[in-house]
């Protein structure tokens, strides 16, 4: 392993940095409405966990080991932009229990589809590693999956 040019450090962060933004986003969102993190126990942990293990495990992987995964980025960035346009047209369902279905679907199909697609063959344990902890698609369908649990 190598050390990081500035174009390939910011590109091995991009995920877990955005990963940390949806988890500051989704608490001022939470408290904004008011709301005590609208369940109880490991609903309102899931941003603080997502921010630790998807954002700040990752940067210290990657930093520390140097784990090169900015070659992934782009199909991982478009991955990441789909799901989130899937998600926001399924927020207009209005029906608990298509909208559940439908938010599980997407996102445990997009992680399958980054393990079989996104990652190749020469895909190393640590790149899968940082890879996989620092999805945001993965603390999204949790965070989905928990919050409809308590809703339902």
């Amino acid at each position: 392993m190598y050390n990081f040019t500035r174009k390939e450090l910011v590109g091995s962060l991009c995920c877990p940095a955005l990963t940390i933004l949806w988890c500051i986003i989704r608490v001022l969102t939470d408290l904004s409405w008011g709301a005590e993190f609208t369940g109880k126990g490991f609903f309102r942990l899931t941003p603080f966990i997502a921010f630790f293990v998807g954002g700040f495990l990752p940067i210290i992987l990657t930093s520390a080991c140097k784990i090169h995964t900015e070659h992934y980025l782009k199909k991982r960035l478009i991955l990441i932009v789909i799901v989130y346009v899937f998600n926001g047209f399924i927020g207009l369902i209005g029906v608990p229990v298509v909208m559940f279905a439908l938010y599980m679907t997407v996102g445990i199909g997009a992680v399958i589809y980054q393990l079989l697609k996104v990652q190749d063959e020469d895909t190393s344990g640590g790149e899968r590693a940082v890879i996989m902890l620092s999805d945001p698609i993965v603390y999204w369908t949790i965070y989905h999956f928990i919050f409809w649990i308590i809703k339902l």
